[in-house]
């Protein structure tokens, strides 16, 4: 009995460290460092079931009763995502394919990610991290994808959108002081015209960092939420949709999460699974219908690639 005690108060402060880690989060708007601490939800489900599990297993009840209210609470947030989206009713175009790639720009692995670029033929492409290297490499897709825009770099924050639909609009734009491209470009599809923004803000590495990503992703909120045509916002927005900021982007510009109904599919770090997060995102127009949503093969990147298949609102006529 003295041995099960003493293991079952050493259980005690190590789930004491860890609530207190657990906590942090609730912090994240007053500190770049808590708000680290917001990204890993799943991992804190999974975690907080164990301590749970282990409380049960001593019959520390009412300990564990207090646990399970905080499990179901997480639980509840995390799976939300797998809730399927409402059913969009509005006649739609015929459906299209979007695929984003942040590729890492020390991967050397061209042909392999190029072969498969080929071979799955998607509408549009979107890739980050691009080298003058890799947007070398690319121009072999050039025949496949014949409109296309880039801003190569030899920093992590290149750019390239490749697409088989001719662009009303394009331009390389920096929405924020950090001075990082993002594109923009105007498509349409069955006189439907759509926007697709891609963008990469800064990783939250440090306080200057975050401030930066945390002010582009505003700046592109207040951006898209002017826009009259249904929006594609895509790319590795270096946050997971559990930050207070992600929120804040999806609040001000109405955008619907693509994985709503698909899961939470994590897409970095590639090496590291218990540590997977998803901050590869696609986020459309309430009105943009979501057919499928896919996590691919890394082809030597940190990230996975996400695949959508989606369709735009028809224009509607005057009559």
């Amino acid at each position: 009995m003295e041995k099960k005690f003493h293991i079952s108060n050493v259980i005690m402060v190590f789930a004491c460290l860890f609530f207190a880690g657990w906590i942090v989060q609730f912090f994240a708007r007053f500190s770049w460092v808590c708000e680290l601490a917001c990204h890993f939800a799943w991992q804190y489900t999974v975690a907080i079931f164990a301590i749970l599990v282990i409380f049960c297993l001593y019959k520390k009840w009412k300990i564990a009763i207090g646990i399970f209210c905080i499990f179901s609470w997480q639980a509840i947030n995390l799976f939300a995502v797998f809730i399927p989206q409402s059913e969009i009713k509005l006649p739609q175009t015929s459906p299209m394919t979007i695929l984003h790639f942040n590729v890492l720009r020390n991967n050397t692995n061209y042909d392999e990610v190029i072969f498969f670029l080929q071979k799955q033929q998607y509408d549009f492409v979107c890739l980050q991290e691009v080298t003058f290297a890799w947007e070398n490499a690319c121009k072999e897709l050039y025949k496949s994808y014949p409109y296309h825009e880039s801003s190569p770099r030899d920093d992590s924050f290149g750019i390239l959108l490749l697409s088989k639909k001719p662009f009303l609009y394009k331009k390389v734009q920096y929405f924020s002081r950090s001075q990082v491209p993002s594109i923009v470009v105007k498509v349409v599809q069955e006189k439907r015209e759509f926007t697709i923004v891609a963008t990469h803000p800064l990783p939250p590495r440090t306080a200057s960092y975050s401030a930066q990503r945390n002010a582009q992703l505003t700046t592109v909120a207040n951006y898209v939420k002017n826009l009259e045509t249904p929006v594609v916002v895509i790319g590795d927005l270096n946050v997971t949709p559990w930050s207070p900021y992600f929120k804040d982007f999806v609040h001000t510009t109405q955008l619907q999460d693509s994985r709503q109904g698909f899961g939470i599919q994590c897409t970095w770090p590639s090496m590291a699974p218990l540590l997977w997060i998803p901050i590869d995102h696609c986020l459309v127009s309430p009105q943009v219908k979501i057919y499928e949503r896919k996590v691919m093969s890394n082809y030597g990147s940190d990230h996975y690639p996400i695949a959508i298949r989606f369709s735009v609102p028809v224009l509607e006529e005057n009559n």
